[in-house]
């Protein structure tokens, strides 16, 4: 009887492993064999995903180059123009990187996604010394048609604005098709389109405001 029952015990024993080794190579199979196809059309609908946002990006900037060409072709002062938006941005992106880097505590939550180095006071920064310098370069400028005061303060807040959106924009697609720059030719710098995010949309703007006033 101790014998029967010693044995009975042992086979229990001796099966109880391979009943384990069955279930964890039935889960091995099962787990194996999930996610192949949805990874095919996670990756198809990535890849669309990333040809929309680039398409996005290029029709608008496209659109936005187009007004360099009406600024040289429709105003004298057109030189004048170009260098005072390639200042005032270059100013306000120095300035609001600069700042940030050194008083920037307060990083801003819901940009975390897009951008989530940008802080508070980076931004304060751009503003602030981007609209002293903007005011005094325009003030500096003899332009063949004058623009009066309130015209200069918009000229001014807009390019600052268009700037930082620009940057903001072109941080997001650059998210959303997963890359860090569009290429490399400029070193630390990215590509000539990462350094277009904010020239493009200020030259827009600043067309219209001088073609309008």
């Amino acid at each position: 009887l101790y014998g029967h029952n010693k044995s009975q015990k042992a086979s229990t024993a001796r099966e109880k492993p391979t009943h384990t080794r069955t279930q964890k190579g039935d889960f091995e199979k099962r787990r194996c064999s999930l996610p192949f196809e949805k990874k095919i059309e996670t990756r198809a609908l990535l890849s669309l995903s990333h040809c929309v946002h680039f398409a996005i990006f290029f029709i608008f900037y496209f659109l936005f180059f187009i007004h360099i060409i009406l600024i040289e072709n429709n105003f004298l002062d057109w030189k004048k123009i170009f260098f005072f938006i390639l200042f005032q941005v270059f100013i306000v992106d120095i300035s609001g990187y600069t700042t940030g880097k050194i008083l920037g505590k307060n990083k801003i939550k819901i940009l975390k996604d897009i951008s989530p180095n940008k802080t508070l006071e980076g931004y304060f920064g751009s503003i602030l010394i981007g609209f002293i310098a903007g005011f005094i370069y325009l003030n500096i400028l003899v332009l063949e048609n004058p623009i009066n005061f309130s015209t200069k303060l918009l000229l001014i807040f807009s390019v600052i604005f268009s700037s930082i959106f620009g940057d903001l924009f072109v941080s997001k697609v650059k998210r959303s098709i997963e890359v860090k720059d569009f290429s490399k030719i400029l070193y630390g710098h990215g590509g000539i389109s990462d350094r277009l995010d904010s020239l493009l949309p200020s030259f827009a703007i600043s067309f219209w405001i001088f073609f309008l006033v």
